[in-house]
């Protein structure tokens, strides 16, 4: 039997200590609050701000919990007076890391309790804070988080739940309690995940922080009820229902993703930040909005995602500024309009003039699950309407058995489900489905599936997306691959062969049959006329790369190419290699390596390779982690290092790209060594708004010139994000030492580091300059220490090392960097 249990400074008050919004009795061990009495021990505690020089008392309160969940009894409610509780000490200047994983999140408390209730003895929210203000680089290693709940139920009522990281604590009951946020730059400082939860409710709760605010994400059902959130991206629990809340998005993607069924809003308010277009989810992913009401001072267009996707979302009553709007207006396929769907009962239902929220049909799955106790006046509005409200479907998955097919001829099965929200089976589902799709691919359909058969007359592949839709408004889609049409490959009318035209070798091949020669060439470069140590130097297609500039590189070496057949409408045939007559001589090129003087790419003509770096005359690509990012956890992947490709979100080039983190290359020239150098390329970051890469984890990209590929030794400049700014980077001069890395000149923050960034770095009679600047629409900064354009310079000791560098350490996809446009010039 557990005792009475309190955490305050009240044991040391009179027998009924009072505030304004409950009444403990302790002699009674009884706590009144608004209409409800809670007897304290057996599992149910009270939580009240100790002395105001010891604010810690949470910690003893965890003990007691955890106490009851080991003894089995795992109903615990916490009742919290109002105060400010701190769950981490925001004075302690020690960096907060995750005891058995330097790479994952810390926390400032774990839970473990199957069913636990938190409830504030409050009316106002803001007047019961649990508060921490600690985040990734500001104060921790890693994404910081609050709470780390493991038990299959958790609910918490009239509590404000923030991580003050970077945003200010203000507590109107006792200002003495404020306190300033700890940075300006927004990191990733969250508040809740749960393990192993089914079900979470949280009434009259206020969610606050900025970037990935997880208030409590993780359980598989949760319903906020008139909650208020404040957040940038990635940032809401995606399997979630949110009723009569409001919200404050600072930045365009609240979500990340959302779970299978979707993240639903019932009769919310949405306020945006945003200038531009607000997105609801980074990555595509199912929403629900009815009766929401949007609200901006800017200009602003509403869409569901990003991307192209065949995610269907469902829309009905949303406003914006108080005018009805179509989110995604012009991607109308994304979407439908319940307003006159049936569907719509599996949102709500109108009675008499009253509105229902049918939270019982989104909540219920296979245990009728009612938080709200609502089912009672849904079973009334049953009667009235003469139909089942409850197990009503919300989403219509298509099940396919295979994504990719061949260009003609080949076949999937679709099957469609039915899902309740929350992703369960719906109990005997009558299936009429009516299915679309382009011409493609053919339908037909038996018994509500349908056989989809490719029928691609184009020469490139196509995603094909199957739409299927049920009488009562559910729609549903699923992208198919289909590779492209391709007649016979070619091959050759004669034997091919090299010759030399001038400074250059040419391939001279013709194809048989009828096309545009879109034929594979690979040129290679070897010491051995047998080709045993054969390198490719340059690649490319069509006739555009037939031809092989000779440079000094190639002297007293053996040239080859395999070309590999094909016409741009007809698979690629099989390769042949051919090899120039004799080892190539300097009269041939009339390059002398001595006056080696330029170098342009575009990084098309390059093949990515492994070799030696500090090889005179050829390219490096590895990847590798410098020893100044050891304090993060990451390993680069050995067999990726960088690809030519189109960049992603923000960078919408044609470049070179990371393929893994601490992606790195170099170039050597022939020439033994130079006494000045210059470089300029062009950068395309895929963050848009200046931050460069993921976070400030040690995140950076080298730019080097006068360097030693082989030694790690040279000049160069950093491109690094810092936990000082959220939207903006820092430029510093640099000199490497042995792959050690020392400042030569003072960091300056810049938000031109967005696409296009031109960049160039120069060294010059022991000058060593660089500068940066962006022609995208100025991105405006209220820090005025943030500079629009860049412009370094330091005086430094003469190196002839004659190789150039780029070492990128950041995370890759949405966080990588385009580069192309390369320039280097020798003195």
């Amino acid at each position: 039997m557990f005792k009475p249990i309190i955490f305050s400074a009240l044991l040391f008050l009179s027998p009924v200590a009072s505030a304004a919004d409950y009444t403990f009795n302790k002699t009674t061990g009884t706590v009144t609050a608004a209409d409800c009495n809670y007897k304290l021990g057996a599992g149910t505690f009270l939580l009240a701000p100790d002395a105001p020089d010891s604010p810690y008392a949470f910690k003893d309160a965890l003990k007691a919990i955890e106490a009851v969940n080991n003894a089995k009894e795992s109903n615990v409610t916490l009742l919290v007076a109002p105060g400010v509780y701190w769950l981490d000490d925001p004075d302690d200047p020690a960096i907060r890391r995750n005891p058995k994983n330097s790479g994952s999140i810390p926390y400032a408390a774990e839970i473990r309790c199957d069913n636990l209730s938190i409830l504030g003895l409050a009316e106002n929210p803001e007047d019961v804070v649990f508060a921490v203000n600690r985040g990734q680089t500001q104060g921790a290693l890693g994404n910081f988080t609050m709470f780390h709940f493991f038990g299959k139920s958790l609910r918490t009522e009239n509590i404000t739940f923030g991580n003050y990281c970077n945003l200010d604590l203000v507590y109107p009951r006792d200002p003495k309690l404020n306190r300033p946020k700890r940075r300006e730059a927004i990191v990733q400082a969250q508040l809740g995940i749960c393990e192993g939860t089914d079900r979470l409710f949280a009434r009259n709760c206020r969610f606050l922080s900025r970037l990935n605010l997880c208030p409590f994400v993780g359980a598989h059902r949760s319903l906020f009820k008139d909650c208020y959130f404040e957040c940038t991206d990635d940032a809401l629990a995606g399997s979630a229902v949110y009723l009569d809340c409001r919200f404050t998005f600072f930045s365009g993607k609240p979500f990340y993703s959302t779970a299978s069924t979707g993240a639903v809003f019932l009769n919310c308010d949405i306020h945006s930040l945003v200038n531009g277009t607000q997105y609801l989810t980074k990555a595509p992913g199912m929403v629900s909005m009815i009766d929401t009401r949007f609200t901006s001072d800017n200009p602003v267009t509403l869409q569901w995602t990003r991307d192209a996707s065949p995610i269907r979302c469902y829309q009905s009553n949303v406003t914006l500024n108080g005018t009805p709007v179509t989110i995604d207006a012009n991607r109308p396929e994304l979407s439908a309009d319940l307003t006159s769907s049936p569907l719509l009962k599996a949102y709500k239902v109108t009675v008499d003039g009253k509105t229902i929220y049918n939270t019982p049909n989104l909540f219920g799955g296979n245990d009728g699950w009612d938080p709200l106790g609502v089912l009672p006046e849904i079973h009334k509005a049953e009667e009235a309407m003469s139909t089942s409200l409850t197990s009503l479907p919300v989403a219509l998955r298509l099940l396919s058995s295979g994504k990719e097919l061949e260009a003609q001829g080949d076949t999937i099965n679709l099957t469609p489900s039915l899902r309740l929200w929350g992703d369960y089976d719906v109990p005997n589902p009558i299936l009429s489905i009516k299915w679309a799709g382009p011409t493609t691919l053919k339908l037909q359909s038996v018994a509500g599936r349908a056989t989809a058969t490719s029928a691609n007359k184009f020469p490139r592949a196509v995603e094909s997306i199957v739409t299927a839709s049920t009488a009562n408004g559910l729609v549903g889609a699923t992208a198919v691959k289909i590779s492209p049409f391709l007649k016979d490959a070619p091959g050759f009318a004669s034997t091919p062969g090299i010759v030399l035209d001038k400074t250059s070798l040419k391939a001279g091949y013709t194809l048989t049959g009828d096309g545009t020669d879109d034929s594979y060439i690979v040129w290679y470069r070897s010491s051995r006329p047998d080709l045993a140590d054969s390198v490719a130097v340059r690649h490319g297609h069509g006739l555009s790369a037939a031809s092989y500039p000779l440079t000094s590189a190639d002297h007293g070496c053996f040239i080859s190419a395999t070309i590999t057949p094909k016409h741009s409408d007809s698979r690629a045939g099989e390769g042949k290699t051919v090899a120039f007559n004799s080892e190539i001589l300097p009269k041939m090129s009339k390059s002398n390596p001595n006056k080696e003087r330029t170098l342009y790419t575009s990084f098309a003509e390059i093949p990515i390779r492994k070799g030696k770096p500090g090889r005179p005359g050829f390219w490096h690509f590895d990847s590798y982690k410098p020893a100044d990012t050891n304090l993060h956890d990451w390993t680069p992947d050995e067999n990726l290092s960088w690809y030519y490709g189109r960049g992603v979100d923000a960078a919408t080039g044609l470049g070179l790209v990371q393929a893994t983190r601490g992606a790195r290359l170099s170039y050597t020239p022939m020439r033994p060594g130079c006494k000045g150098m210059h470089l300029s390329l062009v950068a395309e970051p895929s963050k848009g708004p200046g931050q460069g890469f993921g976070s400030a984890t040690g995140q950076y990209m080298d730019i080097c010139i006068s360097f030693n590929a082989a030694t790690r030794t040279g000049y160069g400049l950093r491109i690094e994000r810092t936990p000082d700014y959220d939207k903006a980077v820092t430029f510093r001069l640099i000199r490497y030492i042995d792959g050690e890395v020392t400042p030569v000149s003072e960091p300056v923050a810049t938000n031109c580091f967005r696409n296009p960034c031109h960049i160039s770095v120069e060294i010059s009679n022991g000058q060593l300059t660089a500068s940066a600047r962006s022609e995208a629409p100025a991105a405006t900064s209220a820090d005025p220490a943030v500079k629009s354009e860049v412009f370094l310079t330091a005086k430094v000791s003469p190196l002839y090392f004659p190789s150039f560098a780029i070492q990128h350490t950041g995370s890759v996809g949405a966080s990588a960097t385009l580069i192309r446009d390369l320039n280097v010039k020798w003195d």
